[in-house]
Order: structure tokens, then C-alpha cells, then sequence
């Protein structure tokens, strides 16, 4: 009995500490997955408008727009929705430590973590679908971790809707999928039978709208462009003497200007494709840095070096480490989170580190630390 009231302190506590976060917010910070459901409310389909150009988009992943513009939400309660994903995101956490650990103990860690680390609270203060995405990722491992064939299916479906609400999400979830394929192979086609069945409708409305393949967002170029753009910190965040024109040359401005998506995302690919050739070296010290700032901290981020936020990232990063340096042959789920980390840090290391990634490599890193500290561990 003791554990649940355990368990339903962090459930309150996470509401309480992302209402206190909520209550700090004077103006709701505007985002592009508010832009879109705006126009969706509106009838003008999923579209954006950047450029001077307006039109269909692939700029975000589809699901929380449409849950937004679907329930008619403004901000406000958008983000009240984000403390309720982030209260069940606290029990599935739970019960996902009841499943690899040993101990209730290691259990309420996570549920801790998930509840007050302050990357976890700051995702909850953004109209867009962090807190969903978590919700999401927990429930698809929680169901891979069943040895039951017949919730390969549904964990699939659940995965591909994490995708479909943060696109970051793919390579740690083919990652998971590998995972559960040197065990359960059987298991694996069929989760990744039911990732395809959801994501691949999307796919065939980009192809349409853009006239070209593909992938879930268009991001990818853009954000390449962004982490390599000359003076880039290697994240989103320019050095703070620069301006924030300075990620685009006038030149550059004036090609984007007008351009459908399409064409935006080729001028994006050339000019990222053109820096790596022409300056390698400067690209693999980008791609070490965003390794560091993915599974560290993002020093360049406007809330980087807070004192929580510096504390709680290098525990988790230090405790995973010695974590995985004794685990790493004597436990099973070890795979589990080291695939979470590997999959979210390749996502970053070659494109852009965004520091709201963190929250998802925070999972990995508090599996890792849960097993360490078992008291009942087998060494």
C-alpha cells in the first residue's frame, strides 16, 4: 500500500510543479504546431506560412496539431492537456520499472524523474507535443516489454503515433524494434507492421502535397542547415553576440522567399551538403559537439546553465555511464536503454541538438540509473 501513495505523491507532485511552471508564463509562447492547427480550425487544411509563401506543409509531425485544431484548444489549455499526459506518463514510467527492476524502488525513480526533472517540466510549457511524445514512447516500451505476441500490434500503432507526434522519435524506436528482433523476432515485423500501417498514410499526403518522397517532416534539411550554418554552436542557438538574422545570409533570404516547401528543403539540403564538403572537419567537430549537448546539456540554450538544470543533467549522465560500464553483460534490458540513447543521439549528431530532446534521452539515462541503484541487482 505504501508504494502507491508513494506512486500518487509523484502523479500530484508532477501536476503541481507544471501548474506552478504554467502559472510563471505571462504571454504563451507561440509555436509552429500552433500556427497549423490554427489554419486547421479554419478550414485551410494543414498548411504554414514562411517565407511569404503559404501553403500545405510538412514542417511538423501531424498528430498534435490536429488533436489541438480536433479539441479547439488555446494555449493555455493545451498545456493544461500536457500536465495531464506528463500525470499518466508518471504511473506508465511506474509500471515500466515494475517490469525490469527488481525493486519498487528503482520503480518510483523513474516515476520521480519523470515527474520533477526540470526538462520534463520545461516540455509541459509549450503548446506543441513534448509531453504527448513522452506519453507516448513510455507506452509503446511498456507494451514491447510483454512477451505477449499479440501486443506487438498495438505497440507498433502506439509507436507510430509517437513518431507522428515527434518525428525525433524514429531512429529510437527502429532502435527498440532491433532490440525486441534479437529476442522476439516474430514480435518485432509485427510492431513494425503496425508503425507502417499508421505513419505511411502520412507519407503518401506528403508525396502528394510536395510532389516528391518524403519523410514524416520536412525538418531534416532545415535543421542540418541550422546546426551548420557558419558561426553555428552546432544546436539552434547561435553564439550569444549574434543576432538572430545572422542564420541566413540576405542572398539566402531572398532564394527561401516565396518558394514552396519543396523547393525550400532542396535549397536547405544543397547549402548543409555544400558546408560538409567543403569543410569537413568543421562538420565532425559540430557532429561531437551535439553528442556532447544531446546527451549533456546544451550550454548555448537560453535556460542551459541553470543551476537545476546543469545538476540534474550531469547526475543523469554520470550515473548512466557507470551504469552502463557494469551492466552492459549482465542484464537484459540493458539493450533497452542503451538503444534509446544511441537511436536519439545519431537523430541529433549529424543534423541539429535541440535541447528539448533531452527529455527523451533523460528515459534512457533513468532506466540505466534504476538498475544501478537495485538493491536486489544481480552483479
Amino acid at each position: 500500500m505504501k508504494r502507491w501513495w508513494l506512486l500518487a505523491t509523484w502523479v500530484v507532485l508532477a501536476v503541481i510543479l507544471r501548474w506552478a511552471a504554467i502559472q510563471q508564463i505571462d504571454t504563451p509562447r507561440a509555436t509552429e504546431d500552433r500556427s497549423i492547427a490554427s489554419h486547421l480550425s479554419e478550414g485551410r487544411g494543414f498548411s504554414f506560412a514562411a517565407f511569404g509563401h503559404f501553403g500545405p506543409t510538412s514542417i511538423r509531425p501531424p498528430a498534435y496539431p490536429m488533436i489541438l485544431a480536433g479539441l479547439g484548444l488555446e494555449t493555455r489549455s493545451a498545456l493544461w492537456l500536457n500536465t495531464f499526459f506528463a500525470a499518466v506518463s508518471v504511473v506508465v514510467a511506474y509500471s515500466i520499472g515494475r517490469v525490469v527492476f527488481t525493486s519498487d524502488a528503482s520503480a518510483q525513480l523513474i516515476a520521480a524523474g519523470v515527474a520533477v526533472l526540470p526538462t520534463m517540466l520545461y516540455a509541459a510549457t509549450f503548446d506543441q507535443g513534448l509531453s504527448l511524445a513522452i506519453l507516448l514512447l513510455l507506452i509503446a516500451v511498456r507494451l514491447c516489454l510483454c512477451e505477449r505476441w499479440a501486443l506487438a500490434i498495438p505497440a507498433g500503432i502506439v509507436a507510430g503515433l509517437a513518431i507522428l507526434t515527434e518525428s525525433v522519435l524514429i531512429l529510437p524506436i527502429l532502435a527498440i524494434a532491433l532490440w525486441i528482433a534479437s529476442r522476439r523476432p516474430a514480435s518485432a515485423m509485427l510492431m513494425l507492421a503496425g508503425i507502417f500501417t499508421l505513419v505511411t498514410p502520412w507519407l503518401y499526403r506528403n508525396a502528394i502535397v510536395h510532389n516528391q518522397l518524403t519523410g514524416v517532416t520536412n525538418e531534416l534539411w532545415r535543421d542540418a542547415f541550422t546546426g551548420n550554418l557558419p558561426g553555428a554552436t552546432g544546436s539552434v542557438h547561435l553564439p550569444r553576440a549574434a543576432s538572430a538574422t545572422d542564420h541566413l545570409s540576405p542572398i539566402e533570404s531572398d532564394r527561401l522567399r516565396n518558394q514552396p516547401e519543396s523547393v525550400r528543403t532542396a535549397l536547405y539540403r544543397g547549402w548543409t551538403l555544400d558546408f560538409i564538403s567543403d569543410q569537413p572537419l568543421a562538420y565532425v567537430r559540430l557532429c561531437l559537439i551535439r553528442i556532447v549537448k544531446t546527451l549533456w546539456l546544451d550550454w548555448d540554450h537560453p535556460q542551459g546553465l541553470n543551476v537545476l538544470n546543469v545538476t540534474s543533467r550531469s547526475i543523469l549522465l554520470a550515473g548512466s555511464m557507470v551504469a552502463f560500464g557494469t551492466m552492459i553483460r549482465r542484464h537484459q534490458y540493458c539493450g533497452l536503454a542503451l538503444v534509446l540513447l544511441i537511436g536519439l543521439t545519431l537523430a541529433s549528431a549529424f543534423t541539429l541538438a535541440e535541447a528539448r530532446n533531452s527529455v527523451f534521452v533523460d528515459l534512457g539515462q533513468l532506466l540505466a540509473i534504476g538498475w544501478l541503484i537495485d538493491p536486489r541487482r544481480i552483479d
